[in-house]
């Protein structure tokens, strides 16, 4: 069975996908070899997948699927492509419709089973059980050298930022990571563009029926 890390975009999967293969590489000292969706580990297929998700055969792949507040997402996007709520554009859709995109990725993947579900907002502060429950997922012994604070904000932050292309054995991009803030959102976009999110999408319903076990 394939391993694959899944999720809405800027949610997180990129880190719990080094996560997983680095903890496999450590754990079994076998070679990376870089595939076209991830990495080979002995006879282990590590995946990353977004949109892919709501597709995968869950019999075929052993999945985590992570998701986040989607406006949190948005932001973080717009702060790495150094772009605007106006100007964004991801594979065709602008801010608009990848609130859409999301958003029904998101409910689709909540009417489907039989993957573990990360919520951004419960891992992202603590890697250390971050670590700990991917391994437990997927039954891997953490090895006693492994140093779980290479996941922390701050130390991907470094790796990053010093990029000049994407790596594609661990598909960190240049400025991947900014602060990991929670509800930036909030204060990144303008009263009026809110309101446009507000009356063009489904935004307020999907992040109550979301969140309503998790105040925020």
């Amino acid at each position: 069975m394939d391993y694959a890390v899944t999720g809405i975009y800027r949610s997180g999967t990129t880190l719990c996908y080094n996560i997983l293969f680095k903890l496999l590489k450590e754990s079994t000292n076998q070679s990376v070899n870089e595939t076209p969706t991830g990495v080979r580990i002995g006879n282990v297929n590590v995946h990353k997948y977004h949109e892919q998700c709501v597709d995968l055969d869950l019999n075929k792949y052993k999945s985590i699927y992570a998701y986040r507040d989607v406006l949190d997402c948005l932001s973080s996007f717009i702060i790495r492509q150094k772009s605007t709520f106006e100007d964004f554009e991801i594979l065709g859709r602008n801010s608009i419709q990848f609130i859409k995109w999301m958003i029904d990725i998101d409910e689709r993947m909540q009417q489907r089973s039989g993957y573990a579900e990360l919520c951004y907002e419960q891992c992202v502060d603590n890697v250390e059980e971050l670590v700990d429950n991917i391994a437990s997922y997927y039954g891997i012994n953490i090895p006693e050298s492994f140093d779980k604070s290479q996941f922390r904000i701050e130390n991907v932050k470094k790796i990053t930022d010093s990029r000049e292309q994407v790596s594609r054995i661990d598909n960190y991009h240049p400025r991947h990571v900014h602060n990991g803030e929670i509800g930036r959102w909030k204060t990144f976009f303008t009263e009026s563009q809110k309101e446009i999110i507000f009356n063009e999408t489904k935004y307020l319903d999907w992040k109550y029926n979301r969140y309503k076990d998790y105040l925020m």
